[in-house]
């Protein structure tokens, strides 16, 4: 069901070191940006538009409260309580998204998809993470894993420049996603040749899969879940 209510959206881009000096207002979606430096702004604010674009295309209108924390150190922790340095994640349930600052020198060795990180690459990462909040919100829960991931792998391409993506789908001698691969297994295999492989399947396909994983209506982690139970039954 395509989502008519209008939430209010809330963006904070916050750092320690600086004071807030700038503000962005979308009054069309009720978007509100306050960023420390014009960069942090402006990345935040173009990926914002990308992202809520790519849902607005899919049908879904609605906008949420999410939180943008520019910061030097972004650690993630894995569930067997291991920490590792990230260049961004999404807070699911607090709508959260902590990002690496675009002037942090840890940054200039970083690769996205085989490719030096340039700002263009660097915004979309933040298209991503805000993928991954707004398709919760379309789906009204959270989504598992590889769904989740495919949803913002595939806006997260999307919203780049045509010959970036030439570029990176050509680091990577691969061919679209199966339906049923697109699951938690290939996911850790390869976090980025998982992306490419569901860029390439979505432009194959269509959006088929993306409506039937917002409605409720896909996982091929369950069935690949049921699979395995069964075999040990």
């Amino acid at each position: 069901m395509i989502i008519k209510a209008f939430i209010i959206a809330f963006l904070l881009i916050s750092s320690a070191s600086v004071a807030i000096g700038q503000t962005y207002r979308d009054y069309d979606s009720g978007l509100i940006v306050e960023a420390t430096d014009p960069e942090g702004l402006k990345q935040a604010r173009n990926a914002a538009q990308k992202a809520y674009e790519f849902f607005r295309w899919l049908g879904y209108h609605n906008t949420i409260p999410v939180r943008i924390r520019f910061q030097p150190v972004v650690l993630y922790r894995w569930a067997d309580k291991k920490t590792e340095r990230v260049y961004a994640y999404a807070d699911e349930k607090q709508h959260i998204i902590y990002m690496t600052q675009w002037d942090e020198s840890w940054l200039v060795d970083q690769k996205v998809f085989g490719q030096k990180l340039t700002p263009e690459l660097y915004q979309s990462i933040l298209v991503h993470e805000l993928c991954h909040l707004l398709a919760n919100a379309a789906a009204g829960k959270i989504l598992g894993t590889a769904v989740s991931e495919y949803i913002a792998y595939v806006a997260q391409i999307q919203s780049l420049k045509e010959q970036t993506i030439r570029r990176i789908i050509a680091n990577y001698h691969t061919d679209p996603f199966k339906t049923r691969e697109i699951n938690s297994f290939n996911l850790w295999k390869n976090a980025h040749r998982f992306g490419i492989r569901s860029y390439l399947h979505f432009k194959k396909t269509g959006n088929y899969f993306l409506t039937d994983v917002l409605k409720g209506r896909m996982d091929p982690d369950k069935k690949l879940m049921a699979s395995m139970m069964s075999a040990y039954r």
